[in-house]
């Protein structure tokens, strides 16, 4: 229940505003079916994501109530994709709320971070706060920085929020990540939105810097044992994960080699490449969100910021993608 609770974003929403309402966003409903009337007071430009979704699909700016009416028409057409998921929230929750809906909330300002933790016999706990870098104009993640370059005092407000936030979404015995925007010049902290889950992608970037792996906290907590989180022990200053994007759908004609990639491994060890592409497919035949597409992630760490994208140029010219036009 408290998984399918933090994934349903108008519900999860609702707990947020009560436990935590200096970091909850204004927000409305939207109903996306031709008879259903548009918000009457809806101010504009504002942000509007499906009640479940996955990869941001869609979730996008509207500037206008003419361009949210095309929105509304698009979606609804789309809205069936997710009854699976409502089946399984109206079992396991009692409530039932159905997928024709859109959920309109204020545009936030500011710098994106995800903070990644995990609570353990009612305790929340803090793995670190990750920096989220953006393509410029686009809501597509160029890459991932860790540690964050948001204020330590301003983490731990962060971590205030999931302290309220998680027990009051009744969410236990395991990992979650909350993503957070920083505003430095209204000094606000507002939730994105809760995953009840651990970021995957993050799990070797904090044993790069602190020691501990994620995949070692998700044991324990399986295992029923008390997570242990090393601080400031690992290798490394800093680690990023870069992301390998391209704004073009594109044919896969060739990925990089084994050699190539252990050529690589062998003068950095600690990488860790994860080709997403397979020859062959179209990238818009992968898991993609709706105005990008990825076809690789490198994870690196090193001293600082310098000399980690350094290395991932290298990596770049030494990796081989070949694609021609979808």
């Amino acid at each position: 229940e408290a998984s399918l609770l933090c994934q349903h974003k108008f519900y999860s929403r609702q707990i947020q505003a009560l436990a935590a309402p200096e970091a909850t966003p204004d927000f409305q409903l939207i109903d996306v079916r031709p008879e259903a009337a548009m918000p009457p007071d809806r101010s504009f430009p504002l942000f509007v994501k499906p009640v479940k979704s996955f990869f941001s699909v869609g979730a996008q700016r509207v500037e206008s109530r003419s361009d949210l009416e095309k929105i509304k028409n698009r979606w609804v057409r789309s809205a069936a994709f997710f009854h699976p998921f409502e089946i399984l929230f109206n079992k396991y929750t009692g409530h039932f709320l159905g997928t024709n809906y859109l959920l309109g909330e204020d545009l936030l300002q500011g710098i994106q971070t995800t903070l990644d933790g995990y609570v353990c016999g009612g305790q929340v706990h803090v793995m670190g706060v990750v920096d989220s870098i953006m393509f410029p104009y686009t809501i597509a993640f160029q890459r991932f920085e860790y540690p964050s370059s948001v204020p330590p005092p301003v983490q731990d407000r962060m971590a205030e929020v999931a302290r309220k936030v998680m027990p009051a979404l009744g969410f236990d015995n395991g990992q979650f990540n909350i993503e957070f925007i920083y505003n430095p010049e209204a000094n606000t902290v507002h939730i994105v939105e809760i995953n009840p889950r651990m970021s995957s992608q993050f799990a070797d970037l904090f044993e790069k810097v602190d020691g501990t792996n994620s995949y070692s906290v998700l044991l324990d907590l399986g295992l029923g044992k008390t997570p242990h989180v090393k601080r400031g022990e690992g290798r490394c200053r800093a680690a990023f994960s870069c992301v390998l994007r391209t704004f073009r759908n594109q044919m896969v004609l060739k990925l990089p080699s084994h050699d190539e990639l252990q050529l690589l491994r062998g003068e950095f060890p600690d990488i860790q490449i994860e080709i997403l592409a397979t020859v062959g497919r179209k990238l818009s035949q992968q898991m993609q969100d709706t105005c990008s597409y990825r076809y690789g992630l490198l994870n690196i760490g090193g001293r600082d910021k310098e000399e980690i994208l350094a290395i991932f140029d290298y990596c770049k010219r030494q990796l081989t993608f070949l694609f021609e036009p979808a």
